[in-house]
């Protein structure tokens, strides 16, 4: 476990005025990390779990291990997975001081091999772009190096940009601002300096200039690629027609489409409230994989939830009951169902299930 110095985004959490109170016989003193005890052991992956309530609504995360151990202490107001295909890494926040305004980041990897701090980092283009750089850029003391998806340090923290690391070269801006070159992974600059563009963008995408920052990734780094399908809505009819090169099909009593990231569509239909009415799952050429279910359902990454309710991309139903929050990490979800919280997964079992009301409010 790697003792760093740290930033990115994610997790609101404990202060002297919304604070909680766990068990004594989980956080050591002298944790060298918030929220770590110094005998953590994070060896086969770790996944976030619900565990307290701060203010008797928000959630707090915690890690625990596949088997449902407690590894970190819900202290976080929030998780994020950096990453693709189960690598990559997690980043929870915290905020502190009597203005909440002092933010505690902890950097930590998804297979529980490292624990970091950085004031900034950036893996992936933005969070739905499914586009990633080679390399974690992570900052510290004020200066940018890169890291690897296990926490090895590739290149120091010397750097006065982030290194966005595509096919194996970063972008380097000049100090003037009016020229580039580009860097491979050694720190070696392999092109000769060419002008910045007028609109600032580089001419493969990958970063910008900001007036209000610097150096700075654009949210997309890659020209994005053509729809697979053009969509016309028929209010009149309440049908949505797809067309796919020579193909068209219609979608009736489709009011709304999104598409899945299996090639599916999701369609929502109703009468006067968007919020009311059924959703269904079908194919281009019309096979349904899922029946009109009740609700509104809404696409939460690789799950969608409808009237509380937790289902797959194949509208198979996870779990049972409802869920009051439902967020999904690498096939495992973390949940609150009723005055419970915990981690179930792809399956709806319960990997970790504690009771809300164990973590009191001070």
């Amino acid at each position: 476990m790697k003792n760093a110095i740290l930033p990115i985004i994610l997790l609101l959490t404990i202060t002297t005025l919304y604070s909680c109170t766990p068990p004594p016989n989980i956080t050591a003193a002298d944790a060298p990390l918030p929220g770590i005890t110094a005998t953590t052991d994070m060896s086969g992956g770790i996944y976030p779990y619900v565990g307290a309530l701060s203010g008797g609504y928000a959630p707090l995360y915690g890690f625990c291990d596949g088997e449902g151990n407690i590894i970190f202490d819900p202290f976080y107001n929030m998780v994020y997975f950096i990453g693709k295909d189960g690598a990559g890494l997690y980043l929870a926040r915290r905020l502190n001081g009597s203005e909440r305004d002092e933010i505690d980041t902890v950097y930590i990897g998804a297979d529980g091999s490292w624990v970091a701090q950085y004031e900034q980092a950036y893996y992936g283009c933005s969070d739905n772009s499914g586009i990633y750089y080679d390399y974690i850029t992570a900052k510290k003391d004020g200066n940018w190096g890169v890291i690897d998806l296990d926490g090895t340090e590739v290149l120091p923290f010397t750097y006065r940009q982030p290194l966005l690391f595509i096919d194996g070269r970063a972008p380097i801006i000049s100090d003037d601002l009016k020229t580039y070159t580009y860097m491979n992974i050694k720190g070696e600059i392999v092109t000769d300096p060419a002008e910045i563009p007028d609109n600032r963008f580089l001419p493969n995408g990958e970063s910008t200039l900001q007036d209000d920052w610097l150096y700075r990734p654009i949210l997309n780094c890659a020209p994005e690629s053509p729809a697979p399908y053009s969509i016309e809505f028929d209010s009149a009819k309440n049908t949505i027609i797809a067309t796919n090169g020579q193909k068209t099909h219609t979608f009736k009593n489709a009011a709304e489409c999104e598409f899945l990231p299996d090639g599916n569509f999701l369609l929502r239909s109703y009468d006067y409230n968007p919020h009311e009415g059924t959703w269904r799952i079908e194919t281009f050429d019309g096979k349904i994989i899922a029946p009109e279910t009740d609700g509104y359902p809404l696409l939460q990454g690789n799950h969608i939830m409808a009237n509380k309710k937790l289902f797959d991309l194949t509208g198979r139903q996870i779990g049972t009951g409802q869920y009051q929050k439902a967020i999904g990490y690498n096939g495992y979800f973390a949940v609150i169902q009723g005055r419970y919280g915990g981690l179930i997964d792809k399956g709806g079992n319960w990997i970790i299930k504690v009771s809300l009301l164990d973590y009191l409010d001070d």
